[in-house]
């Protein structure tokens, strides 16, 4: 796909705060910008040249620490995403618990192409982004992967034999959602290779993806998928996902 990209760096901020309450700070506090443990693309405007909103989640070691914003920094095709974080700079009263602060930004002007999103500072990938002229995907990092082997039916009975019908379960990463995800999938099996490439439609600015959990209503749920892997019989299979390997096994036949 040919990248069309400016080479404005763009950093907007937008706040998105945690309060902390009874840190008894005393010698004020000092701000600095940190990057993200965790790192999502939220929503994605109709528009083109695009708006994204990108989200993220910074854990602090103690219970003072809040975030006061988030900002992007752009250069080329890699976007550089970071959150403010503010922390006492004299003794307080602070617990040891960690604490999760939340930040997002928007980045303007994004053309049609590929585009990575990246922490402060460092080369980490967070996330990859394919701009398309009437939609958008980020490549799927998801949270978890569960094998659900069934034994084929025949005639509406369990065909007890060494043929079995694998569905992988493609946990989605990105915090709560109030609308149904939508994952396109590219799958390639090679004897007992199944390679798959998923990417997720980014959400328009009608369908929220939350990350704190405080904002969280009746509404919002996580999210899973499906994927159809087919049919196996008995062996040792490699599943890869956006270049994770995984494996399953598939028992040998019944015998009475």
């Amino acid at each position: 796909m040919k990248h069309i990209v400016s080479t404005i760096n763009t950093t907007i901020i937008l706040s998105f705060l945690f309060c902390c309450t009874g840190c008894g700070f005393l010698d004020g506090s000092e701000e600095y910008e940190a990057s993200p443990h965790e790192a999502y693309i939220l929503s994605i405007s109709d528009d083109r040249p695009a708006e994204v909103v990108i989200g993220g989640i910074y854990y602090f070691p103690t219970t003072c620490g809040s975030a006061t914003g988030a900002s992007v920094e752009r250069d080329g095709n890699d976007i550089y995403f970071a959150i403010k974080v503010s922390e006492p700079t004299g003794p307080g009263d602070c617990g040891d618990a960690v604490t999760e602060v939340y930040g997002e930004a928007t980045v303007k002007n994004l053309e049609v192409g590929e585009y990575i999103i990246k922490g402060k500072g460092d080369h980490f990938e967070f996330a990859r982004i394919r701009i398309e002229p009437d939609t958008a995907y980020t490549f799927v990092n998801f949270s978890y992967l569960n094998f659900i082997i069934k034994a084929v039916t025949l005639n509406d009975k369990e065909h007890i034999g060494d043929t079995y019908h694998v569905t992988a379960v493609l946990g989605l990463p990105a915090g709560w959602y109030n609308c149904e995800p939508i994952v396109k999938t590219d799958i390639k099996r090679t004897q007992d290779v199944i390679n798959i490439e998923a990417w997720q439609v980014v959400p328009k600015t009608d369908c929220q993806i939350i990350l704190d959990p405080f904002k969280i209503t009746d509404q919002y749920e996580r999210k899973s998928i499906d994927i159809d892997l087919g049919t196996f019989s008995t062996g040792s299979y490699t599943v890869i996902i956006n270049d994770i390997e995984n494996t399953f096994e598939i028992p040998p036949p019944f015998t009475n």
